[in-house]
């Protein structure tokens, strides 16, 4: 048997080989996206002290009690009111309480036209289970 024989007699199976293939590649395009806006506290750290813009989603009492420093308050329920206020040739970090909101805040500031976002993995809860500095108002 040659091989177009056994290509035509199991051309379903490569169909699905190719498409799960596809898929994967997918995947993994997709994650190399999100590994590129979700960072660890050491990462963070360095885009915020490269310039980026910091942006804290919580309450406004969250805020009071501790902020990472240099974070602007905005809360997430508020943002889009703050779009003509914020830079889009910059990088602007946000954190929430635990990255669910920041993620969320991305896709809004993403059809709003911004393109440089990323945001704390773990949010505020892990930046103080690392037991970094935070400043209160």
């Amino acid at each position: 048997m040659s091989f177009s024989d056994f290509f035509q007699n199991n051309i379903i199976w490569f169909a699905a080989l190719i498409a799960i293939f596809g898929y994967l590649m997918f995947l993994e395009v997709n994650g190399a996206k999100m590994r590129e806006i979700i960072l660890g506290t050491s990462q963070f750290i360095q885009k915020t002290n490269q310039g980026a813009v910091l942006i804290d989603l919580r309450s406004a009492d969250d805020f009071r009690k501790g902020h990472i420093a240099g974070a602007r308050h905005i809360e997430k329920k508020d943002l889009a009111n703050h779009f003509h206020g914020l830079p889009k040739d910059k990088t602007i970090a946000f954190y929430c309480y635990s990255g669910n909101f920041s993620n969320r805040a991305i896709t809004e500031m993403k059809k709003a036209g911004f393109s440089n976002l990323v945001f704390l993995d773990g949010g505020m809860n892990e930046w103080q289970k690392e037991n970094l500095p935070t400043n209160k108002v």
